[in-house]
C-alpha cells in the first residue's frame, strides 16, 4: 500500500484506474460467486483447546469487518479502508476471509497484474491482516496458503507485495511462506515509512 500516485489522492492512480475498469460487482453478483467455506483446524504447543478456522470467499456482508479491520490494522500507515472497499468491487481481485464459529477473525486480498510483467504472469498480495486478539493462532498462515491456491487458479508465475520495511511480524510471515526481497522504495507510506518489495514463484 503506497505514497502519491498508487491510491487515488495517495498514488498509483494507473492500478486504481484499472481496477475501477475492471467495473463494480453487483452485490447479488458476488454473494452467488463466493465458494463453499474451506474448514482448518489448528493447535499450538500447550494449547489444549483445537481452534477451527474457517476458509472462504468473502461476502458482501463482509465489507464493513474488511473495512473496520483495515482502519486497525493499517492506520499507522495511512488511510486505506476506502481503497480497499473500491478493490473488493472489482473484478481483478479475490478476498479471502478466516472466520472461527462464523465471526470473520482475518482477510486476504489478492489481485492481478496485468501489465507489470508482459511474459511472466503475476499477481499481489494487496492486504493481508488478523484482528489483534486472534493472532498468534495459525490464521494469517492459512490465509497465506489460500492466497497461494488462489494465485494457482489463476495460473500466475509469481506473487509480489510490499510491506513496511519495518514491519517485522509481517516480514516473517512472509518469509516463512516463501517471499524473498525484491526491491525497496524509498518513502512508499503516506506516514514516510519505506517498503520492502517482496515476490514469490508459484509451483503449480
Amino acid at each position: 500500500m503506497g505514497h502519491r500516485g498508487r491510491f487515488g489522492k495517495y498514488g498509483e492512480n494507473k492500478r486504481l484506474e484499472r481496477l475501477r475498469q475492471a467495473g463494480n460487482r453487483d452485490s447479488t453478483d458476488r454473494a452467488v460467486k463466493a465458494r463453499p467455506e474451506e474448514e482448518v483446524s489448528f493447535s499450538k504447543k500447550r494449547v489444549t483447546q483445537r481452534v477451527r478456522i474457517r476458509i472462504g470467499s468473502a461476502k458482501v456482508l463482509d465489507l464493513d469487518f474488511i473495512r473496520t479491520l483495515s482502519r486497525r490494522a493499517f492506520k499507522k500507515y495511512g488511510s486505506y479502508q476506502d481503497v480497499i472497499s473500491q478493490w473488493f468491487q472489482s473484478d481483478m481481485t479475490e478476498t479471502i476471509v478466516g472466520r472461527i464459529e462464523r465471526r470473520p477473525v482475518g482477510f486476504a486480498m489478492i489481485g492481478l497484474i496485468g501489465d507489470e510483467d508482459p511474459v511472466q504472469k503475476a499477481c499481489e498480495l494487496l492486504a493481508i491482516a488478523v484482528e489483534s486478539d486472534k493472532r498468534h493462532k495459525g490464521i494469517g498462515q492459512i490465509l497465506m496458503k489460500a492466497v497461494d491456491k488462489k494465485a494457482v487458479e489463476w495460473q500466475a508465475e509469481r506473487i509480489v507485495l510490499h510491506t513496511a520495511e519495518e514491519n517485522l511480524p509481517a516480514r516473517s510471515l512472509f518469509t516463512r511462506n516463501g517471499f524473498v526481497p525484491w526491491g525497496l522504495k524509498k518513502h512508499f507510506y503516506p506516514a514516510g515509512q519505506d517498503a520492502l518489495v517482496m515476490s514469490k514463484i508459484i509451483h503449480s
